[in-house]
């Protein structure tokens, strides 16, 4: 069920159990690497991986919400569950919803704050369990490809996948996008990234 998957399986999925009395429960797992929209209808709530294929349902017509659209855009791309399409919700990762008759409001099924540290010796142990999960959750998503082309902003995340990648000497290139904005140019940051490292 649902705690034994989101303590022992990492990666892009979307899991339904039943339960009792015929209550479906879908569960994102924490990640997000696997978008999960839904909609209900009067005969069903439909889910998909992109809102497209919920549209090409036929039982969903779009029209822009915009309240949710002005939101979207003052919040600055902050996961929110409401897409700016009416009727369509976003199930936010490590959240889960319920559906007997309708569909129930998300609840989080996953929090970081159930992995914080009681003690050095726990702090050390999570540090180097992290590190190993993180390492081989990298090498496993890019195991299938011999040559990789790896997207690097000078951020947190992606200097950890590409430190993860170089330390397995995996074949990368590595590439940075900028725009006309000086707020948006880090190829300072990249650049030094990718000098540390020693990738092209």
């Amino acid at each position: 069920r649902g705690p034994t998957l989101l303590r022992f399986c990492w990666g892009g999925y979307v899991a339904a159990f039943i339960g009792a009395a015929g209550i479906v429960e879908l569960l994102r797992d924490p990640s997000g690497a696997l978008p999960c929209y839904y909609a209900a209808t009067p005969d069903a709530t439909l889910f998909a991986s992109d809102v497209e294929l919920l549209l090409a349902s036929g039982h969903v017509r779009p029209a822009i919400d915009t309240d949710a659209l002005a939101r979207h855009l003052w919040r600055g791309n902050l996961p929110a569950p409401q897409p700016v399409l009416r009727g369509i919700v976003e199930l936010l990762p490590g959240f889960a919803v319920e559906i007997l008759d309708r569909v129930e409001a998300q609840r989080p099924r996953w929090s970081p704050w159930d992995h914080i540290y009681a003690s050095d010796a726990e702090r050390a142990d999570t540090v180097e369990r992290l590190r190993r999960v993180v390492n081989q959750g990298v090498l496993g998503w890019t195991s299938m490809d011999t040559r990789l082309l790896l997207s690097v902003s000078g951020g947190l995340d992606s200097a950890i996948v590409a430190a993860c990648l170089s330390r397995a000497g995996r074949d990368v290139q590595c590439l940075t996008l900028y725009g006309d904005d000086p707020s948006g140019d880090e190829r300072c940051y990249a650049r030094a990234l990718c000098r540390h490292l020693g990738l092209p």
